[in-house]
């Protein structure tokens, strides 16, 4: 006899649904129906989506614990996607209170994320490159990268500033390593407009204490025959 549990659907801490779950799961069992059980509800576990496809076959009614035993189970791992989303949150929400006091409103599909250790002590920080654009009703936008730090297994704010921006340059988050955020950069030369800034280069930038210091890296030297 095949018990299939087919659920795409979002997950919950454990409630009273999956009880009745089991019960039901028990009740065609017995009957020797083949089972073919889709969820009762759409419910979360902890803020994770987490898509879930499980087959078990049962070929004896004594196995009929073990299945059910592996199905709650599979149930109520939490996923590793919930701190994730929580992580997001807690940027999302950092980002729009500073949108808010410069009355203007994220680029969202300009953020980018990356981990690494800044400080030395075998703890990923997190490293956000975000844009903040159309303050006050102009065609403005400005570049900032914030770090953030983990406490008590969340994401806690230590420091931003300014990186980029219109009429100054365009900047692109590469890397973090060796304690250093990388970044590309697209100055303006004397002939470029404002939308297009055209010169490459690349500069970093160190965590120290609780500040952003930039780092400019030197042009390559031309070799010499």
């Amino acid at each position: 006899m095949t018990l299939e549990l087919l659920k795409v659907a979002k997950m919950p801490y454990i409630t009273l649904q999956a009880a009745a779950m089991w019960v039901e799961i028990r009740r065609f069992y017995s009957r020797g129906l083949r089972l073919n059980v889709k969820p009762l509800s759409r419910i979360r576990m902890r803020g994770a989506d987490q898509p879930l496809i499980m087959k078990l076959q049962a070929t004896k009614r004594t196995s009929l614990d073990l299945v059910l035993i592996m199905l709650m189970l599979a149930w109520c791992t939490p996923s590793a996607a919930a701190p994730q989303q929580d992580d997001t949150a807690t940027i999302d929400t950092f980002i729009a209170r500073q949108a808010r006091r410069e009355r203007g409103e994220e680029y969202r599909d300009a953020r980018k994320v990356v981990a690494g250790d800044l400080t030395r002590d075998g703890v990923p920080e997190t490293v956000v490159l975000y844009t903040i654009e159309s303050q006050r009703g102009t065609n403005n936008y400005v570049q900032y990268v914030a770090v953030f730090a983990r406490s008590n297994g969340r994401l806690v704010a230590v420091t931003h500033t300014e990186v980029g921006g219109k009429s100054t340059r365009s900047v692109e988050l590469t890397s973090v390593d060796n304690i250093t955020i990388h970044l590309e950069t697209l100055s303006y030369g004397p002939k470029d407009a404002s939308c297009c800034p055209s010169v490459k280069g690349t500069t970093e930038y160190v965590l120290v204490g609780r500040a952003l210091r930039e780092r400019k890296s030197r042009p390559p030297q031309r070799q010499h025959n």
